[in-house]
């Protein structure tokens, strides 16, 4: 090894033999054997929480067996759980400098020299990944992640009013977190101009430093080359900068390289499920996170959807279509998972959603006072944000119908739209999403008793009941419990309810496809399958149809047909009344009426929009007959009136929800 040392020291430095015989004694020195001979050595020091790599030589006979990436791989296998990377300097002039990327190391900075000439020596890093006070702080930032590509940060460091200015604006940081991709250091590193490239990965430093697991970033690229076959050739770096992003988490990878979106996009979405999209695409993405990633209930129209169980048949072709290999999955993997979860017959059901006989979601349930989900996912497409509201709010009916405490998710790679979405059904953010949906009326201070009770007592994190104690009652506040609770009834909050005609067919439409049973006509079900709706009508009293509030569904017309009576409740989310055109402009992600029959509504070319959501169809209709009888009871001489909104007491309301069960 000394003699090693000795041939090397003109590019590795001098080391005197004590000084290797010190590493030899705290075991930091590596060598590389063939057949006894020693053919390379690696020596490095254990600094604070990093790794020091100060010598790497190999032979110039087996420079290209592979024995430097042995080393530095024993490195990383010995030191990746103790200590935070590995770090080393090496003169830029230097052949060496050509390797250091292909292991895995990345550029960081640069410093002259202290030796006579003052020679450029840069900064190499490898990342072990583990977290830090910035990836921790970023496991608390609920922004979605884009990736750079190189070009843009480079020039973003020169000042291009396009990305300095657009693309990086304030308003565009607050709502999508900027990262980058070691590799592009490497690609500015490759530059000659000292100072400009300096200035360049100094700029590139201030973004995110997106981690990323190295093993399922090489199976994504490897599969996106394979794909792609020769295609791929004038994107290599391109698609390695990007289908490491996707391993990091990112949803986006921002480019100005067409070529590079129109050959390869749609590959990459299948893959490794990431979007390439431009500058202007990645100010428009942003903007609707501004507005909310709106639930686009209009993608189901025209659908068909049906639920099913899986049979034994199904399971090969499910298994590649739900594969999420993105996350790491391997389809033997998951393949064998599924048909594990398959034959356990007595405890676990696998459902399949169909569009027209299409696979559209996959779900499984393990039954238990707590239900597991140890399968939920989306098929990839235009329609995989809602369909993934669609899956969700079927669980948290399974878990009713069931009678179960609660549903709790357990699969580890049910994808971004799963994790995005369950907030917006009432999952619980607990170490595994877990809704507890709840019948009945009840206190504020009650829904915290049962979570803190067993068995959810045991099963979720106890902020959840100590923060409903502590809720002061509102209408916002019990507005907020229903829509997490839902079914279940808050009272004691002021939360009003509010009796609103629909005429029978758009109740039909909207909610209550029952209605459409023995008709002459069918009726789109998807729709009722949403999960938010907007109501048109006539614009009335403002302070009586005010969100937050309980809409009490009275459908009119032809009793023979369902007429007449009070079907559903549904929690009003939003009140809007304005022009015609703005307002169905506004709600088309929802689905709307037509247009003529909006403006028939309309006052002045003004009309009345109620977006509404979280809808509980009675288990059988109330008829006004009794809706009669429970006024008479409780609030004798009042009436009711004979149209338009009327409010409702909380004791009218919680009586009339117990006769409908």
């Amino acid at each position: 090894m000394l003699r090693l040392l000795k041939q090397a020291k003109g590019t590795v430095g001098f080391l005197t033999d004590e000084a290797v015989e010190q590493r030899i004694l705290k075991g930091t020195l590596l060598v590389a054997l063939v057949e006894e001979e020693i053919i390379g050595y690696l020596l490095y020091d254990l600094p604070a929480d990093t790794v020091t790599i100060r010598q790497l030589v190999v032979t110039s006979k087996v420079r290209d067996t592979g024995a430097a990436r042995a080393m530095v791989e024993e490195l990383v296998s010995r030191y990746q759980t103790l200590r935070r990377d590995i770090r080393l300097t090496c003169r830029r002039d230097y052949e060496a400098n050509e390797v250091w990327h292909r292991l895995g190391f990345s550029p960081r900075s640069e410093r002259r020299g202290r030796g006579k000439t003052g020679k450029v020596l840069t900064l190499w890093s490898r990342s072990f990944g583990r977290p830090d006070l910035f990836s921790l702080a970023r496991e608390t930032d609920g922004r979605p992640i884009a990736a750079l590509d190189t070009n843009l940060l480079i020039r973003g460091s020169d000042l291009d009013p396009e990305v300095v200015e657009h693309l990086l604006s304030d308003w565009v940081r607050a709502e999508v977190m900027f990262g980058f991709i070691d590799h592009s250091l490497v690609e500015i590193n490759g530059k000659e101009e000292g100072e400009v490239r300096r200035r360049h990965i100094h700029y590139a430093s201030g973004f995110e430093d997106l981690r990323y697991p190295s093993d399922i970033a090489e199976t994504l690229r490897s599969a996106v080359l394979d794909a792609l076959g020769p295609a791929a050739s004038p994107h290599i770096d391109d698609i390695l900068l990007a289908t490491r992003a996707a391993a990091a988490g990112a949803r986006w990878f921002v480019t100005e390289d067409i070529p590079f979106r129109v050959r390869c996009a749609v590959v990459l979405k299948n893959i490794a499920d990431i979007d390439l999209i431009s500058i202007s695409e990645m100010v428009m993405a942003a903007d609707l996170l501004v507005r909310g990633e709106l639930y686009q209930g209009r993608h189901l129209q025209g659908t068909d959807i049906e639920v099913r169980e899986v049979t034994t048949g199904d399971l090969d072709d499910i298994a590649r279509i739900f594969l999420n290999q993105r996350a790491g999955e391997t389809l033997k993997v998951w393949r064998k998972y599924l048909h594990s979860l398959a034959t356990d017959v007595a405890r676990t059901h696998l459902y399949l959603f169909c569009d027209n006989g299409d696979p559209v979601a996959l779900g499984a349930v393990t039954l238990g006072d707590i239900l597991d989900v140890p399968v939920c996912r989306v098929r990839r497409g235009r329609e995989e944000p809602t369909m993934a509201r669609q899956l969700l709010g079927w669980l948290r009916d399974q878990c009713l119908e069931m009678g179960a405490s609660a549903i709790q998710i357990t699969d580890e790679h049910s994808g971004q739209w799963i994790d995005s979405r369950c907030a917006a059904e009432g999952f619980l953010p607990d170490q595994r999403p877990t809704a507890v949906p709840m019948r009945g009326a009840i206190t504020i201070a009650g829904v915290g008793a049962v979570l803190a009770a067993p068995p959810l007592g045991t099963r979720l994190n106890p902020k959840h009941a100590e923060a409903l104690v502590q809720l002061t009652p509102s209408p916002a506040a019990a507005h907020s419990v229903e829509s997490v609770f839902h079914p279940v009834i808050v009272t004691g909050a002021g939360l009003p309810t509010i009796r609103v005609p629909i005429i029978l067919n758009y109740a039909i439409e909207l909610f209550d496809h029952a209605l459409s049973e023995g008709r002459l006509w069918g009726r789109e079900r998807s729709v009722a399958l949403r999960r938010e709706h907007v109501y048109f009508r006539t614009p009335t009293v403002p302070s009586l149809l005010t969100a937050p509030a309980r809409l009490l569904w009275q459908v009119t017309g032809d009793r023979r047909y369902g007429g007449g009576t009070l079907r559903a409740w549904s929690l009003l989310d939003e009140t809007v009344i304005g022009d015609v055109d703005q307002l169905i402009s506004r709600f088309s992600h929802l689905g709307v009426l037509d247009r003529i029959e909006i403006l028939r509504m309309a006052r002045a070319g003004r009309v009345m929009a109620l977006r509404f959501s979280h809808t509980t169809v009675f288990p059988r209709p109330i008829s006004l007959a009794e809706y009669r009888d429970v006024m008479a009871e409780l609030e004798p001489g009042v009436g009711i009136a004979s149209v338009g909104p009327q409010p409702v007491s909380e004791q009218v309301f919680v009586r009339l929800a117990t006769v409908a069960t």
